[in-house]
């Protein structure tokens, strides 16, 4: 054989051995590949299911498993299996025949060196015949052996042993965990992916899915049923997550177990969908893992809704107001009861049904509209004070739910309001039986009627007391478009007969407009009027007079106590150095704080003064003179309270505020020392002049009074022939009584006047007052009376001598006023004649003084500085002055009896003095320009203080007279009296059609419209005797215009509320006209002169403003030649206006 067949038969031993030895290893690796990947999956498995990694986690032992799997695969399959096929380098030659020369021991290395020793043939050192020797050498030695015994089969069977020991021990481990492995190895196998093992319990959740109506609540049950196999562990609590549609997030709510191991969840008032589902966690799990349900949905069914309303409120007619609209979607009502409410609504789905349920259980359906099921309305009066609410039923007769309530307030149309404004209190009334009344009334609506109620409430006993109040309709003062008026309303009850201390108890009423509940009324208070009597009357004023007296001496006598205090204070102050002390401060402090008060006091008692007037005039209980007088007294009151005196206290104040200032306290105490003077003058004559005032005033009333008992007992006689009862004759006896008792009472005020007239003139004649007191004092009317009042009591005041005792009755109290009225006018002329002697004698001697004054004067400017007549000259003046003070006190004197002694009269007679004085300083001075100068000044004082006296004396003369106004006044008076008559007669026509009068109404208003038009042409008659009233005849033209109108409208038979307010406005300006012309007269005579300068001028400066001095002087002297003066005085008078007029001749 050849070398190379040799050789392949060797190398196809060797292949055969080293295809065994790779299919050996290709099965081993097999084995070990199967192993290994059984304990990869095995242990991945386990790492997860112990470890529950995340998905991260999961992603990396799977990948870390199948890198493993794979390169295991690579190493014990993929590579054994390349050098199996030959693809891979597999065992060489050499390193096989060494393990067959392992194998067998014959062989040892002779198999590995024939191989080398052939693969090294081409060498030379080799020749073929020796490697062919050793091939066939070891060819024969191996013929007969197998190499592929020399492949080491323990390897394999260990293989086998650790694969079975892997297969049992997996199968093992995946018996015990077969169901979390394989849980594990699909979380394994799809990491991103959760995967749960089958849960120890199985959920049961009522009610699942589901749908409920919109606004219902709904409970969520949740039972949690074990595995009867695993007898797990169940939780005792439990999430719930729910998240409503359009949510994106769940919100997760805790649930406990009740006592019976199920879970409950309500939910309230489900309006949207909902979507929910349960965990829990699993606390058998290694891993707690959370278990979750299945996802379950809540779908609502949506009720039907209102999606707009709209509220309308129609107004009763009678309110006026105009229909409203709320704001849409408010369904709260607030209206006025009766009001008409229209409901609108619209619905967010079709409906079948829809009502209005009330309150009070009373319901109200709602008409659904025609073209739209959405839309619903209804209408209902408002009467009450309810809530309601909206049921609405859609298509499927799902209502609907929680409904919102809503309220009607009923506005409840208010009482109305009466209030009298005037009178604003009970009222004595006087005479005119006529009283104002002024009245607001107001309603939120209007008002209809207004009523005047009254009624005679207590009499003297000759009326009878009335039960029942009686009405007097007022509507036609009302205009019914208004809701807050006020009513002026001129009332006259004359008819109503009133005797004097009967009452009368009235009030107003009025009501509304209201047409649904129907009209309410309102009362305004209930007030009284009286009729006083007389005697109360006089007896209220006599005690005023007193006390008006006894404070003015008690200020008197306190501004004397405060001057004596004034002098200690100042001789105090006029010692060297002396200074206030504490004890001088508070005693000034004293002084000025009595000095306001008696200031104050004075205010007071002239507003006493001014309400006491106004009474006597109300009742005409004053003459004009004694008016008069009593304005002058409050004009000297005025006066005491000077703006001088004002300025002084302020000085005094100022002092006080400066630290008591030495300086300033001296001269304001001088000053206030000086005014306390004239202040303490002042009300000395203010005490006197009351006193006179009282006797005039007492005079006057006791002349009234009788006149009073006058007519009432002409009316007792009257009544006494007419008896009809008992009672009639009871009160007319008691009457008579009422009439004596006061006669005795005027015998007593006559008594108390006799010893006022001589305690102010002790020689005052009171020849007539004497007579008076005589003829009450003998006691025959008194006892007449009685015999009046025998008769009446016993039936027999018709008889004869009864009859004519009552006519002497009336006749002596006739008599008894004629006599003090002859009493008055004896008081009046003696006071007169006495003022008036008084004053003539004052001019006298004021005439004397200035011609003495004038006769100085002149020697006065011839003296030159060294003349020794200067001492002369100054001795005749300070005579001059002497003589002038003694008139002044002769003139303070007659102040205190008279108002024409006035206080611009005591400011000339003033200045005349000081002027003198200073005129006998300069002439000691011996300064001739400036004594001349003051001689003059003095001179032209006491001229127009003698003027002033001469205008006083003309006023007395001509005071009697009167200007005649008062009687057009009184006569304005008594046309009120008429026009309140027609407008009594017109007031039933206001309210009546013209065309519905009869004949006799017809009639009846034609008389009317002639007494208006009387009364018309009465007006324009007073007219004519006005001239110089410019005011008054304005006035009372306005009041004919308006009767014109009047007249025209009764012309027409067209008698409206217009009308009659008209004549309501024609009576209250008759009546405020003649109480404005009194006020008027009044205001303009309490008017004082404050403040004026009053400035002398030298004779050079007289004669400029005299061109025409001789011609007034000439009128001046033929006036007061009339006066009445004796021959001597008359000739002294024409000589002093003589010298005046050549008073320039005499300056010269």
């Amino acid at each position: 054989m050849s070398t190379h067949e040799l050789y392949a038969e060797l190398k196809t031993k060797i292949d055969a051995l080293r295809r065994r030895e790779n299919l050996v290893t290709l099965f081993s690796g097999m084995l070990w590949f199967v192993s290994f990947s059984f304990i990869l999956i095995i242990s991945a498995g386990l790492i997860e299911l112990f470890f529950s990694p995340d998905v991260l986690g999961r992603w990396i032992i799977a990948i870390a498993a199948l890198v493993s799997i794979a390169v295991s695969c690579l190493i014990f399959l993929i590579y054994p299996l390349l050098r199996f096929t030959g693809i891979a380098y597999s065992f060489d030659d050499i390193t096989l025949a060494k393990k067959v020369g392992e194998r067998f021991p014959e062989i040892k290395d002779r198999l590995a060196n024939a191989i080398q020793i052939y693969n090294l043939r081409a060498s030379p050192d080799y020749s073929d015949s020796l490697v062919q020797a050793a091939l066939q050498t070891i060819q024969s030695a191996t013929q007969q052996l197998d190499f592929r015994l020399t492949v080491n089969y323990s390897r394999f069977r260990k293989a086998i042993r650790r694969s079975s020991i892997v297969a049992v021990v997996s199968l093992a481990v995946f018996a015990v965990l077969y169901s979390p492995l394989t849980n594990a190895f699909a979380r394994l196998l799809n990491p991103n992916m959760e995967m749960h093992d089958p849960p120890p319990f199985t959920w049961k959740i009522s009610p699942g899915n589901t749908e409920i109506l919109q606004g219902h609540n709904i409970t969520i049950i949740i039972e949690l049923s074990p595995d009867p196999v695993l007898t797990p562990v169940l939780p005792d609590r439990i999430s719930i997550w729910i998240r409503p549609a359009g949510v994106e997030l769940f919100k997760e709510e805790i649930l406990k177990k009740d006592s019976s191991g199920i879970f409950n969840y309500e939910i309230r008032n489900v309006r949207q969908d909902l979507f929910y589902y349960a965990t829990a966690v699993d606390k058998n799990s290694p891993r707690r893992r959370t278990l979750k349900s299945d996802d379950f949905q809540i779908t609502t069914l949506k009720r039907p809704a209102v999606k707009r309303l709209q509220i309308e409120i129609d107004y009763p007619d009678y309110s006026g107001l105009e229909t409203r609209s709320e704001d849409e979607n408010i369904g709260d009502v607030t209206a006025l009861k009766g009001s008409v409410i229209k409901l609108m609504i619209e619905t967010t789905k079709p409906l079948k049904t829809a009502q209005i349920v009330f309150s009070d259980s009373s319901t109200l359906p709602l008409q659904l509209g025609r073209f739209s099921q959405q839309k619903a309305e209804a209408s209902f009066q408002l009467s009450k004070n309810l809530t309601y609410h909206l049921l609405l039923t859609d298509k499927e007769n799902v209502e609907s739910s929680n409904p919102v309530e809503y309220r009607l307030a009923v506005i409840a149309d208010e009482f109305p309001l009466v209030r009298l404004v005037e009178p604003d209190k009970d009222l004595d009334i006087n005479e005119n039986m006529t009283v104002r009344l002024l009245s607001d009334v107001q309603d939120d609506f209007g008002l209809t009627k207004l009523t005047l109620y009254y009624k005679i409430e207590q009499t003297n006993g000759l009326l009878i007391p009335q039960d029942k109040f009686s009405p007097l309709d007022l509507s036609f003062l009302l205009n019914h478009s208004l809701i807050n008026q006020g009513i002026s309303y001129t009332w006259n009850f004359s008819s109503l007969g009133l005797q004097p201390e009967d009452r009368i108890m009235y009030y107003l009423e009025v009501f509304d407009n209201d047409a649904i509940s129907g009209p309410k009324s309102a009362k305004s208070d209930v007030r009284q009027l009286r009729f006083p009597s007389l005697e109360e009357i006089l007896s209220e004023v006599n005690k005023e007079q007193n006390q008006h007296i006894a404070k003015a001496e008690d200020i008197a006598n306190e501004s004397e106590n405060i001057r004596k205090d004034l002098e200690e204070i100042n001789k105090e102050l006029l010692k060297e150095n002396k200074k206030l002390d504490w004890k001088d401060k508070e005693k000034i402090k004293q002084l000025a704080e009595k000095q306001e008060k008696m200031q104050k006091d004075i205010e007071a008692m002239k507003e006493s003064l001014d309400k006491m007037t106004e009474k006597m005039k109300d009742n005409k209980l004053l003459s004009k003179e004694t008016l008069d007088k009593y304005q002058e007294l409050q004009k000297l009151l005025s006066e005491v309270n000077s703006k001088e005196m004002q300025e002084i206290m302020r000085q005094l104040q100022q002092a006080m505020k400066n630290n008591f200032d030495q300086k300033q306290m001296k001269d304001a105490l001088k000053n206030f020392k000086f005014d306390q003077e004239s202040f303490k003058k002042s009300m000395d004559r203010t005490v006197e002049l009351l006193k006179r005032i009282k006797a005039e005033q007492m005079f006057d009333l006791l002349k009234k009074q009788a006149e009073d008992l006058r007519q009432r007992q002409e009316q007792l006689n009257e009544l006494s022939k007419k008896i009809k009862n008992e009672n009639e004759r009871s009160a007319l006896a008691k009457e008579q009584e009422k009439i004596k008792q006061s006669l005795e009472n005027l015998e007593q005020k006559s008594k108390e006047l006799s010893d006022l007239v001589k305690d102010i003139d002790k020689k005052a004649e009171t020849k007539e007052l004497d007579k008076a007191i005589s003829q009450m004092e003998s006691g025959q009317m008194q006892k007449q009376m009685d015999q009046s009042q025998s008769a009446i009591q016993g039936g027999e005041q018709n008889s004869k001598e009864n009859k004519q005792n009552q006519q002497e009755i009336k006749e002596g109290l006739d008599s008894l006023a004629q006599q003090l009225q002859k009493a008055r006018q004896e008081f009046q002329q003696q006071q007169n004649q006495q003022i008036m002697n008084a004053m003539r004698k004052i001019v006298v001697d004021m005439l004397e003084i200035s011609k003495e004054q004038e006769r100085v004067m002149v020697d006065s400017r011839s003296l030159t500085f060294a003349s020794p007549q200067f001492r002369a000259t100054a001795q005749q003046q300070a005579d001059v002055l002497s003589n002038m003070s003694r008139v002044t006190e002769n003139l303070i004197e007659l102040s205190n009896k008279t108002f024409y002694v006035t206080t611009a009269l005591g400011k000339i007679v003033a200045q005349s003095l000081s002027a003198m004085n200073d005129a006998v300083k300069d002439l000691e001075e011996r300064n001739t320009i400036r004594a001349t100068s003051n001689q003059n000044s003095s001179m032209v004082a006491v001229n127009d203080a003698i003027k002033l006296l001469l205008q006083s004396m003309d006023k007395m003369n001509s005071g009697q007279s009167g200007t005649g106004l008062e009687q057009l006044m009184e006569d304005l008076q008594k046309m009120a009296g008429r026009q309140q008559g027609i407008n009594d007669g017109t007031m039933p026509f206001g309210e009546q059609n013209p065309g519905s009068m009869t004949p006799e109404q017809q009639a009846q208003l034609g008389r009317m419209m002639a007494e208006q038009q009387a009364l018309r042409e009465s007006l324009e008659n007073m007219q004519s005797g006005l001239e110089g009233h410019q005011d008054i005849k304005g006035k009372l033209e306005n009041m004919a215009k308006e009767m014109d109108e009047v007249i025209k409208d009764m012309q027409k038979k067209n008698i409206g509320r217009e009308t009659i307010q008209r004549q309501q406005k024609i009576l209250q300006r008759m009546l405020d006209a003649t109480k404005s012309q009194q006020e008027k007269d009044q205001s303009e005579k309490r008017v004082g002169e404050t403040g004026k300068e009053y400035k002398t001028k030298s004779p050079n400066e007289l004669s400029k403003d005299l061109t025409d001095r001789k011609s007034k002087l000439r009128q001046e002297l033929l006036k007061e030649m009339k006066q009445g003066y004796s021959k001597d005085y008359e000739e002294l008078i024409k000589k002093y206006f003589e010298a005046l007029g050549n008073l320039d001749h005499a300056q010269d």
